[in-house]
Order: C-alpha cells, then structure tokens, then sequence
C-alpha cells in the first residue's frame, strides 16, 4: 500500500496488472514539504488589547492587488475554456453583473469577465502567494511543488465555501474523484499559479540584470538608426 499511495507506483511495469478502475489518492511528498517548509494556513488575527499589538495582516490584499487580480483573472477564465469541454461549467466561469471597475476600463469589448468565483480563487491564491513572500522575505520561493501545494490549500479554502452556486445540482452529476467544482478550483489557482510565478520570476531576472538598459530600449535605438 505504500508503494501505491506514498511512491506512486504505475502500471505497465513489472509483474502485476490492472485488475479494475479503482483510483486511489495519492501523497505527494513535494507538495507536503513545501507545506512545510512556507507557512501557507491562514492567520487568525485576534482583536489586540492595546495599540502596540498591531501587527500589519498578510492576508490583506490591496484595492490596487485587487484590481489586477481581477484583471488576471480574466485571462485565467480565458486558459480554462480552452481546456474545460463541460458546458455549464464554462458558462459558470463569467458573469455580466458582477463585473469590476478596472475591467470595465481596460476592456475594448474582447476581454472576459471573471465570476465572483473566480475571483475568490485567485484572491486566495495569491494570499497564499504573500504568506510565501513573507516567510521567504520577498525572495523568489524555491522547490518542487509549489503549485500543487498552493493548489491545495485552495482548494481546502473553498470546501465550506459556495464559489459557483449554477453547479451545485451539476456537483452532484459527476464522481467524486472528476467533481466538477474541484477541477474549475484546481485549473484556475494553477494557471494564476503560473502566472504569479513568471513576473516573480521577471523581477527577479531584473534585479540581477538593472545595470543593462540596452535590451530596454532596443527598439527606441533601432527606430533612431543608432
């Protein structure tokens, strides 16, 4: 058993064969170190007794964070529907009423419009993304499983939570092993995931390269025949 559930055993090797379609969960040991090792559980912050207490809230997220979470979580609607074949979970994916200012202001009619459960997901991702900063001091994280730890933690974020109510009565169509619910969670904190990790990524490339200013203003050069 723990050769199935802890070091993934597959089949195809060795002399065994598949006798059904049973699945079984399996653990992810990079996914628990990282657990581990970054402090991703949400802080409760107790009502301080006197001013000196005050400590500033991670889990805080700015009016300017929000705004381009929203804005990033359009194009996250926009990877998942190239993906996501199930239709009432690709209608539950947008809204028209629920639609945020900095949106409605960058859009020139091709952008999408994120549902409130989306939105929520993303939010929660990159709360998961500051208590990583926090532990790490701002530095890029390092190791195997970030995501799929993150993933997770979202996905325990949304268990008592009701992200997209047009699927409630769909949950219950499917297995529990392909829950619908779950997939659109994982698919959408995975793919804001990636895109988190490529601008920390840049940054960090820009830090170890401020000094070149060539790559900068190389089109500003050419256009000046310099």
């Amino acid at each position: 058993m723990r050769l199935l559930v802890k070091l993934q055993v597959r089949t195809g090797t060795g002399n065994f064969i598949l006798r059904d379609n049973t699945s079984i969960l399996g653990a992810t040991p990079a996914a628990a170190n990282t657990l581990r090792r970054y402090d991703l559980k949400p802080v409760e912050h107790a009502e301080p007794e006197h001013d000196y207490h005050l400590c500033p809230n991670v889990d805080a997220v700015s009016e300017y964070k929000e705004a381009a979470i929203n804005y990033i979580a359009g194009f996250v609607v926009k990877k998942i529907k190239q993906k996501q074949t199930c239709m009432p979970c690709a209608e539950a994916l947008t809204s028209e009423t629920t639609v945020h200012p900095f949106v409605l202001l960058k859009t020139r009619g091709g952008l999408q419009k994120p549902s409130p459960g989306i939105i929520a997901v993303c939010m929660e991702s990159e709360r998961c993304f500051q208590r990583i900063l926090r532990t790490t001091s701002g530095k890029l994280p390092q190791g195997h499983g970030l995501t799929s730890a993150i993933t997770n933690q979202v996905l325990i974020y949304s268990a008592d939570k009701v992200l997209f109510p047009e699927l409630h009565f769909h949950m219950f169509e499917t297995t529990v092993d392909d829950n619908h619910v779950h997939v659109l969670v994982k698919m959408a904190s995975s793919i804001y995931c990636k895109v988190r990790m490529h601008h920390l990524a840049r940054c960090e490339t820009e830090k170890m390269t401020k000094d070149i200013v060539r790559h900068q203003f190389t089109k500003l050069i050419h256009f000046h025949h310099q």
